[in-house]
């Protein structure tokens, strides 16, 4: 009885054979071909780069091209040789794959250490591939270190690593490091539609650009995408669509994600919340309905400053400014539907937010309408006036004599020239006038024992003016006046009560429905 060849998946089935077979590394594989060529290939490389992009299947290449017995032109393997026919049964002896993943500890890297002093088997090389080198320990990097610097002439190291940074400086340094770079969507796209029609797939552009996109960048993303919609529309029937796509990649529809786009443009909440529920009803996460919305706003963004030209954009009537704030929404409620425990009622919440800020004009056109509404009104007229720069005010005639002391406000004044500021505070805070004319004060004390300040201010009023007060205390009643300080804070609050009330900040709040205002400080009148 014969047993069924075992089934490859398309990103083991079409895994480039030749380094022209190779897509999206163009550099790379320059660099490669060239130290091949040129037998300047160093003996220790790094390779670096996202998942999916090649790491792993140039390293490969690399080291089937190392052992070959008849390289094609010095930079392919031939395929035919006795090296490569045992590499491609995966039993060659002089290429080891090692998975640090799996393999972290010193005692996995002693068996390679002690192996490298081996001669090679089948060529020139014996090749040590590690995947994943960053997860191995600190003790397995050290000891690999001194066979890194000083390998034999017939060993070469070929490592890969998704994560640079959690790889050892003193490891890096002893490499040649090479970049693999993301591919992209049109490189992923062109080699989604060549594998379509190798395997006679029914597909249509948008479904695959579709794929090509949700691979961000790793081509065996995209392959594994492609192969997982293939196997569902082989059972169905049914042709690769952008709706097919989207169905299974849990997305989305994009019907239903422009309804939901106008329905928070237009600040529509009950819309928008029945349009999310209904995506709810088909299985469509939360995270994919929020990344959908940041997809749609990014493109809008870039439609609106001309970076790009889209027919399909959602968000066309937005300015800049409301697109910057529906996106700082959504990109901050990302977080949050990670960590909720209620990720649906999430993000109903992030929509009613989103319409309700929607609707609100840029700054410029608030201010705009402000104005104009004001400009018919007579307040305009006296609100300029009133902002208009004060003239300078006449500087206060120096106090030498007892009438030039006309008031409690300026004997306050007089008394900080004297820098006595416990005598100052007294006046403002403690004093309550209930009669004043020059030489002659009736007041009264909120706190009776600060009388012999009142004998200290009379006492330097003499010494200074050579002149007499008297300061006559009288009882406090209901009546009483307020002091300085108490006055000074009553004139302060109702000055920014005539603020509020003011005709300008009541068309403003009319704008801003349900904010609030605060006034931190105003320059009163003397």
């Amino acid at each position: 009885m014969t047993t069924a060849p075992s089934y490859k998946v398309f990103a083991r089935t079409y895994r480039p054979k030749t380094f022209g077979e190779v897509v999206g590394q163009d550099i790379a594989v320059r660099i490669f071909q060239n130290a091949l060529k040129q037998n300047t290939l160093s003996h220790a490389i790094l390779l670096t780069g996202i998942r999916g992009i090649g790491k792993t299947t140039s390293a490969r290449l690399l080291a089937k091209t190392l052992c070959c017995l008849n390289p094609v032109d010095h930079i392919d393997p031939c395929g035919t040789c006795d090296s490569c026919v045992a590499f491609d049964r995966d039993q060659h002896t002089d290429i080891i794959e090692m998975d640090a993943a799996s393999h972290t500890g010193v005692d996995d890297i002693r068996d390679i250490i002690e192996g490298v002093a081996y001669a090679p088997t089948y060529g020139r090389y014996r090749v040590y591939i590690i995947d994943e080198v960053h997860m191995l320990s600190k003790n397995a990097f050290n000891a690999l270190l001194k066979t890194l610097e000083e390998p034999p002439a017939h060993a070469k190291f070929i490592f890969a690593t998704t994560e640079l940074e959690k790889v050892p400086e003193t490891i890096v340094s002893r490499c040649l490091q090479i970049q693999l770079r993301p591919m992209s969507i049109e490189t992923i796209l062109d080699h989604l539609q060549k594998i379509s029609t190798i395997e006679n797939l029914s597909s249509d552009m948008d479904g695959l650009m579709l794929i090509a996109e949700a691979a961000k960048g790793s081509m065996r993303d995209g392959l594994s995408i492609l192969e997982k919609v293939s196997s569902y529309t082989r059972s169905t029937g049914e042709s690769m669509t952008m709706d097919v796509v989207e169905r299974i990649l849990g997305r989305p529809p994009q019907a239903e994600l422009e309804r939901l786009c106008q329905a928070i443009k237009s600040g529509d909440i009950i819309t928008a919340i029945q349009s999310v529920r209904s995506l709810f009803s088909h299985d469509i996460e939360p995270i994919a309905i929020t990344k959908g919305l940041l997809n749609a706003l990014h493109q809008s963004l870039c439609s609106t400053i001309g970076v790009q030209q889209n027919s399909s954009i959602f968000f066309k009537e937005l300015s800049v400014s409301q697109l910057n704030r529906l996106w700082s929404i959504v990109h901050n409620s990302v977080q949050e539907l990670m960590v909720s425990p209620v990720p649906q009622e999430s993000c109903e919440v992030m929509l009613i937010r989103l319409c309700h800020v929607s609707d609100i004009p840029p700054l410029k056109q608030l201010i705009q309408d402000i104005e104009n509404k004001l400009s018919s009104t007579e307040s305009v007229q006296s609100a300029r006036t009133e902002n208009r720069m004060p003239a300078p005010a006449a500087q206060p005639q120096p106090i030498r004599r007892q009438s030039d002391i006309t008031s409690f406000d300026r004997l306050i004044e007089w008394v900080e020239t004297q820098k006595d500021p416990h005598l100052s505070f007294f006046l403002k805070r403690d004093l309550r006038v209930h009669g004043f004319k020059p030489g002659y004060i009736e007041c009264s004390l909120k706190n009776p024992e600060d009388q012999h300040l009142l004998k200290h201010l009379k006492q330097m009023l003499q010494t200074v003016l050579n002149e007499t007060w008297t300061f006559e205390l009288v009882q406090s009643t209901t009546a009483t006046p307020a002091t300085f300080h108490e006055q000074a804070q009553t004139n302060e609050a109702n000055a920014k009560q005539r603020v509020i009330d003011s005709e300008l900040v009541q068309h403003a709040l009319h704008a801003f429905e349900g904010a609030n205002v605060t006034v931190d400080r105003v320059l009163l009148d003397s």
